[in-house]
């Protein structure tokens, strides 16, 4: 599946049809498709309720690599199981020198979370992420 207008949102932890109740939303450039072939959505080119966010949704890999700290470390700091002083130092140099903040965005029933970069700095502007 290719990047969704839906994912550079600020709806798209809420506020959307879509994604508070699955039903396409009147208007909106999309495609019928299939997830792992199993799963039925949508590749979602426009959208008119599209709002601009500068939080992009980020995967711990890509954090990873955006960071060159391996992922898995990242998704254990992140979430409370790895405190180690050492790491937690290089972790926060490193997103300063970008000028990133990690946004962890979790769902209702707590049972997954999603991970955002968001700019502090207009350095973001370069990277490229995915």
């Amino acid at each position: 599946m290719c990047e969704q207008v839906c994912w550079n949102c600020k709806k798209a932890t809420g506020g959307c049809s879509w994604v508070d109740d699955f039903k396409p939303v009147d208007g909106w450039d999309a495609t019928p498709t299939m997830v792992d072939d199993m799963e039925e959505s949508f590749e979602i080119k426009s959208c008119p309720e599209f709002v601009e966010d500068d939080t992009k949704i980020i995967s711990l890999r890509e954090l990873g690599l955006l960071l060159n700290i391996d992922g898995c470390y990242i998704g254990l700091y992140l979430n409370g199981r790895y405190n180690n002083k050492k790491f937690e130092k290089k972790y926060k140099a490193r997103l300063k020198a970008l000028g990133l903040k990690v946004i962890k965005y979790k769902d209702d029933e707590k049972k997954y979370c999603q991970y955002g970069i968001k700019k502090i700095t207009p350095q973001f502007e370069v990277l490229k992420i995915g």
